[in-house]
């Protein structure tokens, strides 16, 4: 089953997705995401799987192939469907590819 996540805010600084179908509960401790890209909050649930994004784009998109990049050799579970952007049931990597291209076209419009 895919985990639905909803885009509850975007800005040109910031976007969030959150999980529709689930409470969302924020761990104590940082993940190790979280660690190595203080840019991001994520919450996961008790499967594993994300419940909670929101990712700060001050740097831009070279950091976001960072984080693409490790979140492709350090995969998280799941399945996900944004329909905003026009995903269902993929893995969470490509659900960040797209917020990658989403944040690109913001980008080009608002040069």
């Amino acid at each position: 089953m895919s985990v639905k996540l909803k885009l509850e805010k975007q800005s040109e600084d910031s976007l969030t997705l959150e999980a529709t179908d689930q409470p969302v509960v924020f761990s104590e401790e940082l993940s190790d995401y979280e660690e190595i890209f203080p840019e991001i909050t994520i919450a996961f649930d008790k499967d594993g799987s994300v419940s909670y994004f929101h990712i700060d784009l001050w740097a831009g998109p070279s950091f976001l192939n960072d984080i693409i990049s490790y979140f492709e050799s350090h995969p998280v579970s799941g399945k996900y469907t944004v329909e905003e952007l026009g995903l269902y049931d993929v893995p969470f990597v490509e659900v960040l590819k797209a917020v990658k291209k989403r944040y690109e076209e913001k980008q080009k419009v608002s040069v």
